[in-house]
């Protein structure tokens, strides 16, 4: 399954930060937002997009949230797409990273702490028991098992880039069948960890 960027702006992590991401099939599966306050980042809500239901249905009722780009979302305004939110990230520049999920709110060190002395990596243990670590890559970010098993990506950031003709190739997030069953936390760590690459790549 890839989880497909649907903002323009491929250059800035602002790009990661507040889009839509949309399925091989052009069906949006996720929205991310990020308020902003003197131009750094404060707070980001993902929130996943609810099955449509038939017409003697009954609709849950969307999240109130701020509209991203219209022309990117045309289909999701005519069809009248719920949402749900489900998780915030709170982004701190002096003190550590919130995560607010579940019923809970743990800092990033807590829930995710580094599991190498260069700090590139990051683990966690998801809903299903098992523990899996995000490697933050020179220029791409990758998730794995983190048993030692194997080193089979469980999920992969491709980057987008602007080729020959003015062809744009949108970044995407590529998730094997085994990520799946913890696709939420995996989109949520996901925008911490490619945030971080994407600073660190930067120099900021």
């Amino acid at each position: 399954m890839n989880l497909h960027i649907s903002r323009d702006n491929l250059l800035t992590t602002r790009a990661i930060l507040n889009t839509v991401l949309r399925d091989d099939h052009g069906e949006p599966r996720y929205r991310i937002e990020t308020s902003f306050e003197h131009t750094r980042e404060n707070e980001t809500t993902i929130s996943r997009f609810l099955p449509e239901t038939g017409t003697s249905g009954t609709k849950n009722p969307p999240a109130p949230s701020v509209k991203g780009n219209t022309a990117e979302e045309t289909d999701i305004l005519l069809r009248s797409l719920s949402e749900q939110e489900f998780a915030k990230i709170e982004w701190h520049r002096f003190h550590p990273t919130v995560f607010k999920w579940a019923g809970k709110t743990v800092e990033i060190d807590s829930y995710m702490p580094y599991s190498n002395t260069v700090m590139t990596k990051r683990a966690f243990t998801a809903t299903d028991g098992k523990s899996y670590v995000w490697k933050l890559g020179t220029v791409r970010s990758s998730l794995t098992r983190n048993d030692g098993t194997t080193e089979t990506p469980i999920a992969t950031y491709h980057r987008g880039f602007f080729g020959l003709m003015g062809k744009t190739d949108k970044p995407y997030l590529e998730i094997s069948s085994e990520g799946l069953n913890i696709l939420d936390e995996i989109v949520v760590t996901f925008v911490y960890i490619e945030r971080r690459r994407q600073q660190r790549e930067r120099g900021t």
